[in-house]
């Protein structure tokens, strides 16, 4: 790096007292930095969109400069000049997250940065789906009623109940018993 440029002022001061006579004559020696570079600005924050800006590059007389950058979405223009100049920063659209760079302006052994901040694309917000609407017709539109289900009817189980059988008396009589399901009739005298 380059010691800055000192220049030296010699500041007389004579004082007179209300005789006119010079009484004493004081040097001063003012060391003055001055800068063989400087830029408009230090940091720059763009849109997501293809953004540009413009910066006053200032240098002493016929000072060369040169700018670069570490990301290639960053162009300059120009990258190099003499003396005092505009440098133009052109961000190309970010359709991504949120991105950082560095601008570098060299001149006189003296580098001055600029921080470049570009904005992420937003992330879009869900839209809802329009209900469809009905819309109303000169004819009757007819609906089907709905379909029923059939359903099982429990049928009835009929158990059957068990019986007894009671002995019955069997008849003493010397007659033949005649059952009137299995045997045919008799005829009469």
């Amino acid at each position: 790096m380059q010691a800055p440029r000192v220049v030296a002022v010699l500041v007389s001061v004579v004082a007179v007292a209300w005789v006119g006579v010079l009484l004493a004559t004081v040097g001063i020696l003012v060391t003055v930095e001055q800068i063989p570079l400087s830029l408009g600005m230090s940091n720059w924050s763009a849109a997501a969109d293809e953004e540009t800006t413009e910066l006053t590059v200032t240098t002493t007389k016929d000072q060369l400069w040169e700018a670069t950058c570490d990301q290639g979405w960053v162009k300059l223009s120009p990258e190099s000049g003499t003396g005092n100049g505009t440098l133009t920063i052109t961000v190309t659209k970010n359709t991504g997250s949120q991105r950082m760079a560095t601008v570098e302006v060299y001149g006189g052994g003296y580098l001055q940065t600029i921080d470049v901040v570009q904005l992420g694309e937003p992330t879009p917000t869900p839209t809802a789906t329009p209900t469809p609407t009905q819309t109303p017709t000169d004819e009757p539109t007819l609906t089907k009623p709905p379909t029923k289900t059939p359903t099982k009817t429990p049928t009835k189980t009929v158990t059957p109940t068990p019986t007894t059988s009671t002995p019955t008396a069997t008849p003493t009589t010397d007659e033949p018993t005649v059952d009137p399901t299995t045997d045919p009739p008799v005829p009469g005298p």
